[in-house]
């Protein structure tokens, strides 16, 4: 769990290297990190687990700035095998009872969302 926050640091700090873009191994580790999220998100479980709720709060704790935001956000678009339902990812905060919006955006929007 913190080795991917700790990419993810590392990426924010070299931000000038991939000053905008979220690179594949940083995607794959945002996708890992999701996992315990899949069922609910692609709508095969009414509820999340809460082993996804942890990763929300960690979503919250560690995704403060716009970079990161952003970087989570093209990760998630860019994730269409996951078979993420807007729906759901907007929902699942208020379930999770965590105050955070998760950094998501269809249709290449991510660009446009986190300027």
């Amino acid at each position: 769990m913190k080795g991917f926050w700790a990419i993810l640091s590392l990426v924010l700090v070299v931000s000038a290297a991939i000053p905008t873009e979220a690179g594949p191994a940083i995607c794959k580790q945002v996708k890992q990190r999701i996992q315990p999220c899949q069922k609910y998100l692609s709508g095969n479980a009414s509820k999340p687990s809460p082993n996804c709720c942890a990763v929300v709060q960690e979503l919250k704790d560690r995704a403060t700035d716009k970079l990161a935001k952003k970087v989570v956000c093209q990760c998630l678009e860019d994730a269409s095998e996951l078979n993420i339902q807007a729906a759901k990812i907007k929902k699942l905060p208020g379930l999770c009872n965590v105050d955070v919006e998760i950094p998501y955006a269809s249709n290449s929007r991510c660009s446009k969302k986190f300027q």
